[in-house]
Order: C-alpha cells, then structure tokens, then sequence
C-alpha cells in the first residue's frame, strides 16, 4: 500500500532495544578490542619481537564463497547453521550483519598509528598499501616503514597486483623508510624483480609454514635457503654482483 499522507512513525518495539544493545556492544567490543591488542604488543616485546606489523586492509571481511561452499557441503548442515545463527541473534538482541562488518575494525583510523606508538618503542610497520597517496600518509604518521599488499587479493577483487604498483610507490618513498612487498613469492628468480623494482625486502609468507608443518624448523630452514639458492642464481644470470647492484633494468615491465 502506498500513500503521500504522512503518519507517525513507529518503530518495532523489538528493533528499539536491538539498535541500542549493537551501539552499546559495539562501543563495549571497541574498548575490548583495544586492550587485547595492547596486550598482545605487550607480549609482542615479551617474546622478543623486532617490529609490530599493523594490517590496516582487512576491517571488513571479504565474502569468500568457497570457504562458505565447504561450511555447507550439505542442506541439513546449512539449516542446521542457520537455525543454529538465528537463536544466537535472538539471544544477543543484536541486529543481523550479512556483510560480517566488524564495527570495532571499523572505527580505526590513522590516529590509532599514535595510540599503537604510545604502547611500545619497537619499529611499527604499517601493511596493506596500494597507493602512493597512501604510502605518503603513512610517512607522515610516523610509519617506521610499510608493507605494500593486497592481502592476498582476497578482499577486493580486482585489486591491482603488488608488483605493479611497487616502482611508483617505492619511487615515491625514495629511500625515506623501509618499503617491504608481500604477494605470492614463491622463486628467488620473484624476489630479485621486487628488489630490482626497489623493494627493502620482501616477505614470502607462506612457504616457511609449509616447510614447518611438513619437517619442522629444519623444513623452514630449508625452505628459506632454497629461496636464497635460487636468488643468489637469478643475480648471477643478470650480472648483479650484489643486491645493490640489481635495479629495474633487469625487469620488463613496459610490453607492446
């Protein structure tokens, strides 16, 4: 039924305490929030930590369909967790949140680069940049050095690659702070184009935990020294004597 009378508003008397119990959480989970990550950069410097990583890319989920595929491989497992989901919202009076909005991440901004700084003295890195307006902000706040990464290209899709955007940005940053790069290096032949491309360093990831779950700390060991062999052969077939000697003319990065 459609009208262009105006009338009262009224409002469910089961939204109102819902919508008031999800600021409150909210606000409760922020405060929470912050004091197990203060805790954890307490533990950080505990165990012996060089540097505190802050990942500023995943405040939202990423809708994953295969991962939500597996979680439901069959209907009754499905209505299972639905009826399972929905007693729980019940019971929380919280209002439902199909996009996985985490409002505690949410309401971080670069001012919490200060907060992070006032908890310890180590090296704060700041992960998840694209861009050189980014990489300009990050200086600006008081970064110790940055990590260019789209997480994985998991969250956006269409995300541009590392690599691609790894010379403007490290042109950009000219030598200011340490510019590290993350994106599925997986060959020392991968690593050599990222530091020719002006990359500090770059961070392979996975492969040590794959080493470690199949060997132990001997198959991260080796792991890492494969990836090394591997470097040290790709520098001596493009003629760089030393890291410092590899630089972007040993990359094609312009093709017809």
């Amino acid at each position: 039924m459609y009208s262009v009378e105006s009338c009262p508003h009224r409002s469910s008397p089961r939204l109102r305490p819902a919508i008031s119990n999800s600021i409150a959480t909210a606000k409760k989970k922020r405060i929470e929030g912050q004091r197990r990550l203060e805790r954890r950069v307490e533990t950080a410097v505990e165990v012996g930590c060089q540097a505190i990583c802050f990942t500023v890319d995943t405040q939202y989920g990423s809708l994953r369909e295969r991962l939500t595929h597996d979680r439901h491989l069959t209907a009754a497992a499905a209505a299972q967790q639905t009826s399972r989901t929905r007693r729980q919202r019940r019971r929380r009076s919280e209002l439902p949140n199909p996009y996985r909005l985490r409002f505690s991440d949410a309401q971080l901004d670069w001012k919490f680069v200060d907060e992070l700084r006032s908890w310890t003295d180590l090296p704060i890195l700041i992960k998840g940049l694209l861009t050189v307006e980014d990489a300009e902000r990050a200086i600006n706040q008081g970064a110790d050095g940055i990590v260019v990464s789209n997480h994985g290209a998991r969250y956006l899709e269409y995300a541009p690659a590392t690599i691609e955007v790894l010379p403007e940005i490290s042109n950009a940053v000219a030598g200011r702070i340490p510019v590290f790069i993350d994106g599925g290096f997986r060959r020392g032949s991968d690593i050599l184009k990222a530091l020719a491309l002006g990359a500090t360093a770059v961070l392979v990831g996975r492969p040590p935990l794959w080493g470690l779950g199949a060997f132990g700390d001997v198959g991260t060991q080796r792991v890492l020294e494969i990836l090394q062999t591997e470097l040290a052969l790709a520098m001596a077939h493009t003629g760089c004597a030393r890291i410092s000697d590899a630089d972007a003319s040993v990359v094609v990065t312009d093709f017809p």
